[in-house]
């Protein structure tokens, strides 16, 4: 109870203090009674103070007008009739800035672009247009994958629909099967690309896509642990980072590269051809 009452006492005060017409009021009647308050800040001991208001405030002229009605109509006059001036110099004061802050629009609207600027706009355009069509190639790899993709599976459907009409039993695979025919259906990349892809030679930086792919699988099957992005990324420039990180994707895509929670691997086929041919 006694906080809650101090709340209010504090609220009620606060709101009292931030009236306009208490600090006006206030600012007022020292206006008129600043003789008053020189003799408090003066060096006087107390009775001469005392002794010197009762001579200040002598009449009722002191007491009534001077210390009351004046510095109540002053702070009336400023309430009321100081607005009128002060509404019309803050709009002209809000037009001039109008005006200024048209100019100063105006004139950078009209401003060159100088030689470092019109560069660094250049580099930001084609730094944008390369993300694009990095992005747009990203993405048809990975529609020509999908396409892939589904045409396997509606070929095993439909085999799946004859071995079933036909009711004759799944042979089991032949002796002799080659590596082609493991990778293909788990990969979806053919024994001779992957072993085109692991034997390319390549210089000290990347360009072509099998060099890049290469580069990834080196990586990943040099280390018995798992890699993250930023890990495989280090194997390349910055400039060679957004086309690595597309044929990583395309990798993964292929399932030539595994990736689970952030990490990426080999499987055991492609790790062992990695390491043979490094």
């Amino acid at each position: 109870m006694l906080a809650d009452a101090m709340t209010s006492i504090k609220a009620y005060l606060y709101e009292r203090a931030a009236s306009p017409l208490l600090g006006s009021l206030i600012v007022s009647w020292c206006a008129w009674n600043y003789k008053f308050l020189l003799l408090w800040v003066s060096g006087m001991k107390f009775p001469e103070k005392l002794r010197y208001v009762h001579v200040l405030y002598s009449s009722d002229y002191e007491i009534y007008l001077q210390g009351v009605l004046f510095p109540l109509l002053t702070s009336m006059v400023y309430l009321f009739l100081f607005t009128y001036p002060a509404e019309w110099v803050y709009r002209f004061s809000l037009g001039r800035q109008m005006v200024l802050n048209n100019l100063r629009n105006e004139k950078q609207e009209n401003e060159l672009l100088t030689v470092e600027q019109s560069k660094a706009v250049r580099n930001q355009l084609a730094d944008t247009e390369k993300q694009f069509d990095e992005q747009i190639e990203r993405k048809d790899r990975a529609i020509e994958v999908r396409d892939r993709e589904i045409e396997r599976l509606t070929s095993e459907i439909e085999s799946l629909k004859v071995e079933k009409n036909t009711s004759k039993p799944k042979q089991q695979k032949e002796e002799g099967v080659t590596l082609k025919a493991e990778l293909e259906p788990n990969f979806g990349m053919s024994e001779e690309k992957l072993k085109e892809l692991i034997r390319t030679p390549y210089s000290h930086q990347p360009k072509t896509e099998n060099e890049f792919m290469l580069v990834i699988l080196q990586a990943l099957a040099s280390t018995p642990n798992k890699l993250t992005m930023r890990q495989i990324m280090d194997h390349f420039t910055g400039e060679n980072g957004g086309k690595a990180k597309l044929y990583l994707d395309e990798l993964v895509h292929n399932g030539i590269v595994k990736h689970s929670s952030g990490y990426y691997d080999l499987p055991h086929t492609v790790r062992k051809m990695a390491l043979e041919n490094s």
